[in-house]
C-alpha cells in the first residue's frame, strides 16, 4: 500500500508542468504567420527555429561581423565564424558573406571554412568607393585570396548613385580636404552601360574561363531597374552567371521577363521582419515575385545579421512560415534556397527532399 505521504500532491510542480504543456501545445498550434519575440536587450535572440527547409539550405546574402556597411550603419549580431556554427548546427549546407565596403569576405569565408569544416562559406563584396570603385585590382584580389572562395562580385551599393546617402561618414566629410575624389560609382549613363562596367564584366568572364574552383558571379548592387537589364545582358553575353540583387518594385513585367529569358537569377530576401520595415508589405512583395517570376528564377537569401533583425537561420524559417501560409510550396522553397543557389555558384545540386 502506498504511503499517504508519497502521494501528497505538489501543487507548484503540477501546475508548473501544465503551464509548460499549455506553452508547447500553443506553440505548436500557432498560425503559421505568427513570429515569436526575437529581440533581446543585447540583440537578436537565437530561437532556435527549426524546419525542414533548412537542411541543405545556402543563405545567398549574409551581414555579419566584422564588416559594416560604411561608418555610423547598423552593427553586426554575429560574425562569419558564428554564422559557421550556427549553419552546421541547423543543418544548413552553407551562406555567402557579404561585405559591402571590402574584399575581406573572400578571406573570412576561408577562415570559416577552416573554424567549422564541413560548412561551404563564400565570399560576395560590393564595388564602392572603398574599393576604387570599378577597379579590377579589387576583384582581382577577391578572385585571387587562398581557397577561391570569394565568388559573387557585386555593382556598387552604398556608393551607386547620387543624391543617394549624400551624407555617408566615409564620403561626406572629406570632400573639403579631397574635392576632386569621386562622390559616386555609376555603372549606366544614357541607356548604355558604361565601359568600365562592361569591362568588369568582361574581367569576370576571363577569370571564369581558367577558374578551377567554380564560377565568379555579377550581383547588379543597388540598381536602376534599366541598369539591372543592362548588366543582366552584358553578362549573359559573356556567360557570366548573373544575380540581380534584391530588386524593388518599380522593376516591369517586362524587365523581369526579359532577365528571366536571359537565364539572370532575382534575389528575394528572407529579412521580412526587420524593425525598420512593414512585414505584410514585405511578405505581400516576396509572393508577388514568386508569382511573377516562378521560383525557378528566384534565389533566396537572407539579409540578415544585423542587430535590427532576426538571426539568419531564424530569418529563413520565418520567412518559409509565413510564405506558406500564403500559398509557397515546400518544392518552389527548395528551388529557392537549395537548388537555385547551387546553381549559381556552380555546386553540386542536391537532391529535392519531395
Amino acid at each position: 500500500m502506498v504511503r499517504r505521504s508519497a502521494r501528497r500532491l505538489r501543487w507548484p510542480a503540477i501546475l508548473s508542468g501544465l503551464c509548460l504543456l499549455a506553452a508547447t501545445i500553443g506553440a505548436a498550434g500557432q498560425s503559421p504567420g505568427a513570429v515569436p519575440n526575437w529581440k533581446g536587450p543585447n540583440g537578436p535572440i537565437d530561437l532556435n527555429l527549426q524546419d525542414p527547409v533548412l537542411a541543405g539550405a545556402i543563405d545567398m546574402h549574409a551581414h555579419l561581423d566584422p564588416d559594416i556597411s560604411g561608418g555610423g550603419q547598423v552593427p553586426r549580431a554575429m560574425d562569419a565564424i558564428d554564422m559557421a556554427q550556427m549553419v552546421k548546427a541547423r543543418g544548413m549546407r552553407g551562406f555567402v558573406y557579404k561585405t559591402h565596403m571590402d574584399v575581406s569576405s573572400a578571406a573570412s569565408a576561408y577562415l570559416a571554412r577552416k573554424a567549422v569544416p564541413g560548412v561551404e562559406v563564400f565570399g560576395r563584396f560590393a564595388l564602392n568607393l572603398s574599393v576604387g570603385g570599378l577597379n579590377p585590382a579589387a576583384v582581382m584580389q577577391f578572385a585571387s585570396m587562398k581557397g577561391g572562395y570569394g565568388r559573387v562580385v557585386e555593382m556598387p551599393t552604398r556608393d551607386r548613385r547620387m543624391p543617394q546617402n549624400e551624407n555617408r561618414p566615409w564620403v561626406a566629410p572629406w570632400v573639403p580636404l579631397f574635392p576632386n575624389m569621386p562622390r559616386e560609382v555609376p555603372t549606366a549613363r544614357n541607356g548604355e552601360l558604361l565601359p568600365e562596367a562592361r569591362a568588369i564584366i568582361a574581367l569576370l568572364a576571363k577569370l571564369n574561363a581558367t577558374a578551377g574552383s567554380g564560377p565568379l558571379v555579377l550581383a547588379t548592387g543597388h540598381a536602376t531597374p534599366e541598369e539591372h537589364v543592362l548588366l543582366a545582358r552584358e553578362a549573359r553575353r559573356l556567360g557570366v552567371p548573373v544575380l540581380l540583387t534584391h530588386p524593388a518594385g518599380n522593376v516591369s513585367d517586362a524587365q523581369y521577363q526579359e532577365v528571366k529569358k536571359l537565364g539572370a537569377f532575382v534575389e528575394v530576401n528572407a529579412d521580412l521582419y526587420q524593425e525598420r520595415d512593414n512585414p505584410e508589405e514585405k511578405i505581400a512583395f516576396a509572393v508577388k515575385q514568386i508569382q511573377r517570376l516562378g521560383a525557378e528564377s528566384i534565389v533566396m537569401g537572407t539579409d540578415c545579421g544585423q542587430m535590427d533583425n532576426p538571426l539568419p537561420a531564424d530569418c529563413i524559417v520565418l520567412a518559409a512560415r509565413a510564405l506558406r501560409a500564403r500559398g509557397v510550396t515546400d518544392r518552389q522553397l527548395e528551388a529557392m534556397l537549395k537548388q537555385n543557389p547551387a546553381r549559381l555558384l556552380g555546386l553540386p545540386l542536391p537532391g529535392a527532399s519531395r
